[in-house]
């Protein structure tokens, strides 16, 4: 079906009608041309800023293994703003730097138990709104580990070598 719109009068004076069809693709290049000449900022939007955040913090630590294949999943009370990580040996170990805002306050270095093959201990800390985790591993080497984010959880997927 379609529909018809009234437009001003032609050079005879006369009124045209105009396809929808055509009205929509005129209407569209407009809004396709406004689009580009805008200026696109990259980074968070600007009154993101000004909002009060609550400070980044482990709520919730699990384990769990399946076909060699370790997994730690990080419960955060919010998600971060920038996650950075790396591994180091000897002993063997995984850090993560999860980048939120600063806080009124540091917490104190706590160390949490999982039930893993893997991962002995996990010791959390936040100090000026870097929330730092660190995964002591058992064993002599490095799994490969990669990093999953998924809502508010943090998933570390470890495959010990062979």
């Amino acid at each position: 079906m379609i529909f018809c719109v009234l437009s001003p009068p032609g050079a005879f004076g006369k009124p045209r009608l105009v396809t929808t069809r055509r009205f929509a693709l005129a209407l569209l290049s407009l809004l396709l041309a406004a689009c580009a000449t805008r200026a696109r900022k990259s980074g968070p939007a600007e009154w993101l800023s000004r909002v009060q955040r609550p400070p980044l913090d482990v709520t919730e630590i699990e384990a769990t293994a399946s076909n060699n294949v370790h997994a730690i999943f990080l419960r955060l009370s919010r998600f971060p703003d920038r996650i950075e990580h790396e591994a180091k040996g000897d002993p063997p170990r995984i850090e993560l730097r999860l980048v939120g805002p600063a806080s009124d306050g540091d917490a104190p270095e706590k160390t949490l138990v999982p039930s893993s093959a893997v991962v002995r201990s996990v010791r959390v800390s936040r100090k000026d709104g870097i929330l730092r985790v660190l995964l002591e591993l058992g064993g002599n080497e490095l799994p490969e580990y990669t990093i999953h984010e998924m809502a508010d959880w943090l998933m570390v997927r470890m495959v010990p070598k062979r």
